[in-house]
């Protein structure tokens, strides 16, 4: 009985010289973590990013930064967010934004996914409301394949957010203005036409204006390569399109002869490193009407390289064109009236004393040219004295 008793504190002993010996072991162990655990706390803290690893069943946090709750406005308030059940963070969401992530949340609870990322709206203890992304990714279920563990990463990202919506709003915007503009506009990526035109280089072409005067084949591919991005409603109704659609078609009906002259001055222009171009050209509308216009092209700026951002405006100046036609047409009449009534001063002798118009057979000559000359010349008729009363006197007889 003694020595059984004493073949039980041996093994007790022995038991406790390994538990002892563990316990070392775990120390060591908890000791050699250390700076790494210092390490990854300070590169989480410099990352401004907030990590927490989260027991479900019992709502506890495993680990927790002090960045999420500097996020969130809680920083003097860690203990109170520390001791938050997941309840409490799912409130605050943006109730727009949570219906929104909800199926994503259904599915990491289902275990249709493991790892997923929520962009939401949160509200800041100041009552502001923040845009943060979440990562989390689940560690661990159960045998029912309910979530025990999940450990996930928060940022801040409301600064990007405010600059995304200024850019959002400053394209809104953008597109108002380009698509309610008085003028005609196309918005066209010429960046395959800029490495055709390195190409060229590559070659040794330098001249360009006579390289594509020579090869029309070339001015054919360039407008192959052209993009048309984009069109206005202006550009819609002068042309007399349905929609951008029936314009893009119908090009080939748009473009002139003229139009071709005119796009061969703009590859050499663009070919010779200018951003910008400018001229008069000529279109037709979809139903064969001539349609004079001012072209102005830029390139966009921050786009010079490539020239893939190419704004193209276009003034509708047919009405001006016709009003200057038929002005140049009036001042013409004028001019040929005005010199028909020089040539008849130079014929038309008057006596400066008697007023008498001079008569003689150089005066019929002069008139018979000038009638031949102008046969739309209307003249007054009469009867002079002598032939009326040889008239008269022919009459009685």
């Amino acid at each position: 009985m003694a020595e059984q008793k004493k073949d039980e504190n041996e093994i007790l002993l022995e038991k406790i010289s390994h538990l002892e010996a563990d316990n070392a072991s775990l120390k060591n162990e908890i000791k050699r973590l250390e700076p790494a655990d210092e390490r990854l706390r300070s590169v989480i803290s410099a990352s401004e990013l907030a990590v927490i690893d989260y027991l479900f069943p019992i709502s506890y946090h495993l680990y927790h930064c002090s960045e999420f709750a500097k996020i969130l406005g809680y920083q003097q308030d860690e203990n109170f967010l520390f001791d938050q059940e997941l309840p409490w963070f799912l409130a605050r969401i943006h109730p727009d934004d949570l219906d929104k992530i909800q199926p994503q949340i259904d599915q990491l609870k289902s275990g249709k996914l493991q790892r997923t990322s929520f962009h939401f709206r949160f509200q800041h203890k100041s009552g502001d409301w923040i845009y943060l992304r979440f990562y989390c990714s689940v560690k661990e279920r159960d045998k029912n394949q309910a979530i025990n563990r999940m450990v996930g990463v928060l940022q801040d990202i409301t600064s990007q957010q405010q600059i995304d919506n200024a850019l959002i709003a400053s394209e809104s915007r953008y597109h108002g203005i380009f698509e309610n503009s008085p003028l005609s506009l196309w918005e066209e990526d010429w960046s395959e036409v800029q490495a055709y035109f390195n190409r060229l280089k590559q070659r040794g072409i330098t001249d360009f204006k006579e390289y594509f005067s020579q090869h029309h084949q070339a001015v054919s591919k360039c407008v192959s390569l052209i993009k048309i991005l984009d069109v206005n409603k202006q550009t819609l109704k002068i042309h007399k399109a349905t929609d951008k659609k029936d314009l893009l078609d119908n090009l080939s009906k748009v473009f002139t002869d003229y139009t071709r002259n005119v796009f061969v001055d703009e590859l050499v222009a663009f070919a010779q490193g200018n951003l910008s171009y400018e001229s008069e050209n000529i279109h037709r509308t979809l139903d064969g009407e001539q349609l004079h216009i001012v072209l102005k092209m830029s390139v966009v700026p921050g786009y010079e390289k490539d020239l893939s951002q190419v704004i193209v405006s276009m003034m509708d100046i047919t009405d001006k064109k016709r009003v200057e036609h038929e002005k140049a047409q009036a001042i013409a009449e004028l001019e040929k009236i005005s010199a028909s009534h020089r040539e008849l001063e130079n014929i038309i002798s008057i006596c400066l004393s008697c007023n008498k118009v001079r008569h003689d057979d150089k005066f019929d000559e002069k008139i018979f040219a000038y009638r031949k000359r102008h046969p739309e010349a209307e003249f007054m008729h009469y009867v002079c004295p002598e032939c009326k009363e040889k008239l008269v006197k022919h009459k009685k007889e």
